[in-house]
């Protein structure tokens, strides 16, 4: 077992299937909390007849961690789908790339390995999302698809190990931790204590930071890697996970490749799907910007960050920067802002920070930060520091005074910022960060030693994956 000094959400033993505006609208989107009831209905009716009991680690249970989305989508239907591949893994990524419908593929490779380079062809009028996964399966007949009976997320993995047995290395986390970016601290830090694991990524240095590199919260308890990986996913709308376990050199070393597969200019159906039902009613037509920015506006804290994830997932349909312009409300536009420089100002070399940062000091009003809405008064002064912007809005808003729970749901921003830009940290610090609900202790935490740490008789080297080896 390892001790990993943050969070993680934890699974069950799932149900095995062998192959098998502008303010105007925001009525609109007051949907929200009928969604929030009808939860864990739909929950216990996907999942409730179907879990196999096993005996697996018992780990914390984790309020509000599923997305209605990710359960839903094997019943999602899809038209016209049309998919020709020359190999499991192009197959895999046409499928999450086209329709926009996360899983995680999970691959091991040996000297005796089967050949994935076989063809994959479907062609339908219409089919639901687990007729293609069936479909999919029955082409590549050595793996399964399968969904976590915790959080929805989909598994594409071989048949010869059983979901209760996949990527079963324990980790425990120390101490509740908010905001941990991903590719610069989660995984790196995993990957010191889990001998043989490897961070693998396509790309580097700025664009792998701005792609991948948001913030997980990961609170305390003992869970296995494989829900370390479910909770990464649940952070971010458009981030999967390609995983090799790979014997091949003579050594057990698994190589896990964090995905975005929101790569097209056109609306997904499995992007509007979310939307439906984290965000509000379609009716038949798609969003356009001014519903986005309405949405980002949205004085509900859990539909603004499900905009923010719709809008990265989408960002090359919408042109919101130039709508933005034509605003003249402050409280109109701030939201939008940030929820765009969560994806353009989340590599510590931005894009644009400049101009950003001039946006936004621009609406952040003087009369905004004293008395406008908290969440998005504290997240535009953090962000104008973190674009490289004077201290005058933090001061401005460093002098209301918020409890604790004013701001709990923008906590895991507000340490993701700090995590990056070590000027707020000493800032903060320097300027008693009880106005925030802070205490000076755990400011001064954030960010501060090791993550992982393995218990003393009980070194893991890889998962106990029956069925697989070389």
């Amino acid at each position: 077992m390892y001790i990993l000094e943050r969070n993680i959400l934890n699974s069950e033993e799932p149900y095995q299937k062998d192959s098998e505006g502008e303010l105007n609208s925001l009525r609109r989107l007051n949907r929200r909390k009928h969604l929030s009831l009808v939860r864990q209905f739909l929950i216990a009716l996907a999942f409730g007849c179907m879990a196999v009991a096993v005996s697996i680690a018992q780990t914390p249970d984790c309020s509000d961690t599923t997305y209605l989305w990710d359960v839903s989508l094997p019943s999602l239907i899809l038209s016209n789908v049309s998919l020709q591949a020359d190999s499991l893994e192009v197959a895999w990524q046409k499928i999450s790339n086209t329709y926009f419908i996360r899983s995680i593929m999970y691959m091991y490779l040996t000297t005796n390995s089967a050949d994935y380079s076989e063809s994959f062809v479907f062609h339908r009028s219409a089919c639901t999302v687990q007729e293609l996964l069936d479909a999919f399966t029955t082409t590549y007949s050595h793996y399964r698809w399968t969904q976590d009976n915790k959080t929805g997320i989909i598994w594409i993995y071989p048949k010869v190990v059983d979901y209760a047995d996949l990527l079963n290395q324990q980790v425990e986390v120390r101490t509740d931790q908010c905001g941990v970016p991903l590719v610069t601290c989660l995984i790196p830090t995993l990957s010191k204590v889990i001998d043989h694991l490897y961070l693998a990524i396509v790309v580097r240095g700025a664009a792998m930071e701005q792609t991948f590199d948001y913030g997980v919260d990961i609170p305390k308890g003992t869970y296995l890697l494989r829900d370390i990986l479910n909770t990464c996913c649940l952070a971010h709308l458009s981030t999967s996970f390609g995983i090799v376990r790979d014997f091949r050199r003579g050594r057990d070393s698994l190589y896990v490749s964090p995905d975005n597969f929101a790569i097209s200019d056109a609306l997904l159906p499995g992007a509007l799907h979310f939307w439906e039902l984290e965000i509000g009613s379609l009716n038949g037509k798609t969003p356009m910007e001014d519903d986005v920015i309405n949405a980002l506006n949205h004085p509900d804290q859990h539909v603004r960050w499900a905009a923010t994830q719709y809008m990265e997932a989408e960002l090359w349909h919408y042109k919101l920067k130039r709508r933005l312009k034509q605003i003249t409300l402050p409280e109109c536009t701030i939201g939008p802002a940030i929820g765009e420089l969560t994806w353009f100002g989340r590599a510590n070399l931005a894009m644009y920070p400049e101009a950003m940062r001039e946006d936004l000091q621009k609406w952040c009003t003087p009369e905004f930060l004293s008395h406008g809405d908290p969440h998005l008064a504290v997240l535009g002064a953090l962000w104008i520091v973190r674009l490289g912007g004077d201290q005058d809005a933090l001061d401005i808003v460093t002098k209301r005074r918020f409890s604790e729970g004013d701001l709990s749901e923008i906590k895991s921003q507000m340490h993701w910022l700090i995590r990056k830009t070590p000027l707020l940290k000493a800032y903060l610090l320097k300027k008693n960060p009880q106005w925030a609900g802070f205490s000076s202790d755990e400011i001064q935490k954030i960010g501060a030693g090791d993550v992982f740490y393995p218990l003393k008789g009980s070194p893991i080297k890889g998962s106990n994956e029956k069925g697989i080896g070389p």
